[in-house]
């Protein structure tokens, strides 16, 4: 089981003797970013793929457009947003794939570095709305 991401950014827990919480965060104390990031996308993967536990569309998709963007950066030049979407069902993978396309466009502008802590951040935000919540 992976320590929560927390612990990775501020040393909570049982690693808090190599990396204690500092009073406020600041970038010079967090561990470095790729590391962090690294972790945000493990723990993305075991994110269940039905259920309630699952985060809405919404939340997915400005995960992925973030992570896109983290990763290869301006969708422009990239690919072509994909067309042909007319409401019927058997376009529903037409209709994924351009909100797919939106959500990596939205992040235009930002900088690798920078596309990396906002889903660092949007990680954190969605597992606070959605993973805490008991039944």
């Amino acid at each position: 089981m992976l320590a929560p991401l927390s612990q990775f950014i501020f040393g909570e827990g049982p690693a808090t003797f190599l990396f204690p919480r500092p009073l406020y965060p600041t970038p010079t104390n967090w561990l470095p970013l790729d590391r962090v990031f690294v972790h945000a996308i493990n723990t993305v993967q075991k994110i269940p793929r039905t259920g309630s536990a699952r985060p809405p569309t919404a939340d997915r998709l400005r995960l992925y457009g973030l992570y896109k963007q983290a990763t290869e950066g301006e969708v422009d030049g990239v690919m072509e947003r994909p067309g042909g979407y007319n409401g019927n069902s058997a376009d529903e993978d037409v209709y994924r794939e351009q909100q797919k396309w939106d959500a990596w466009d939205a992040q235009k502008g930002l900088s690798m570095t920078e596309a990396k802590r906002r889903y660092i951040e949007a990680l954190i935000e969605t597992m606070h709305r959605y993973a805490s919540t008991t039944s």
